[in-house]
């Protein structure tokens, strides 16, 4: 399934004085299988144009295309299909959260799949398990969790669903150091397995650079950059003179005008260390006559 904008624009409290313009003429294509970052400055439309991805608002103009079918042209049955391949984390996902019970909160989607209750309290475990709550955690009460545990119930729920495309608004904000990592590392894995999408919507771009294939950047409404991971530091400059950027960014730009030409790709502390020690190593092996 690719779905794919074109010439989207969206306009929130459209025909009355308070009009506002979110998007103007967005055209995106996003592909099966791939993990797509979006950033942009607050009020850049990010989050509308996550809403528009998912099917749950309709443009002002222009057509949301479901594999060359426009959304606005699907029937009631066909569009409640595509909602069940989606699962969308918003803003604030533990404002979702309306179970009493945390295993009830996660096991809402695999009940209504179907699964047997053996297959859902598996299920329940491993979302847990995948966004680091330990197990056990399912019998504790959602109105007694903090607001980090409340997110990560509720990006555990949408997970349990194990839905083909998952699309994240801020999925992190709130969450503290290790809550971070595992939610990384859980978004991480899943867009690796194939034919997953993820996309996820951040201001924070060193973590849209850990796990994208691709990065989107938005500007007042429109689409201002649109890159392949491995396409990003070839638009340092740009994208230093309009951000602050992440310091991995900083560092393979001053070595590579130091004539390193590391590999474009290495955009995380880890793989950017691994790149350096390659270089220094081949500085270090002898000539061969």
């Amino acid at each position: 399934m690719a779905i794919e904008l074109d010439k989207v624009s969206y306009i929130y409290h459209i025909n009355t004085p308070f009009a506002s313009t979110a998007l103007h003429e967005i055209s995106l294509t996003i592909f099966e299988g791939e993990t797509l970052g979006i950033t942009g400055d607050i009020g850049s439309g990010k989050s509308t144009l996550l809403q528009l991805t998912g099917g749950l608002i309709k443009p002002s103009g222009g057509r949301v295309l479901k594999d060359g079918r426009d959304l606005a042209r699907l029937s009631k049955r066909e569009l409640s299909a595509l909602h069940r391949r989606v699962g969308l984390v918003f803003q604030h996902p533990e404002t979702q959260i309306f179970a009493y019970q945390v295993f009830d909160e996660i096991a809402f989607g695999p009940r209504n799949a179907g699964l047997k209750p053996a297959a859902v309290t598996e299920r329940v475990k491993w979302a847990l398990r995948a966004v680091g709550l330990p197990d056990g955690f399912q019998n504790r009460h959602t109105a007694a969790l903090s607001a980090g545990e409340q997110r990560r119930v509720a990006i555990a729920g949408v997970l349990a669903s194990k839905p083909a495309w998952i699309l994240l608004d801020e999925p992190t904000a709130g969450l503290d150091g290790e809550g971070i990592s595992q939610v990384m590392a859980t978004l991480s894995a899943f867009g690796q397995q194939p034919g997953q999408t993820v996309v996820m919507v951040s201001h924070d771009l060193r973590q849209l650079l850990a796990i994208s294939d691709r990065i989107v950047w938005l500007k007042a409404g429109k689409v201002w950059l649109d890159l392949r991971r491995e396409e990003i530091i070839d638009h340092y400059q740009i994208l230093h003179e309009s951000a602050i950027l992440p310091e991995v960014l900083n560092v393979m730009h001053a070595l590579n005008e130091k004539g390193w030409q590391l590999d474009p790709a290495a955009l995380t502390p880890s793989t950017l260390a691994t790149a350096i020690a390659e270089h220094l190593r081949g500085e270090k092996q002898p000539c061969k006559d």
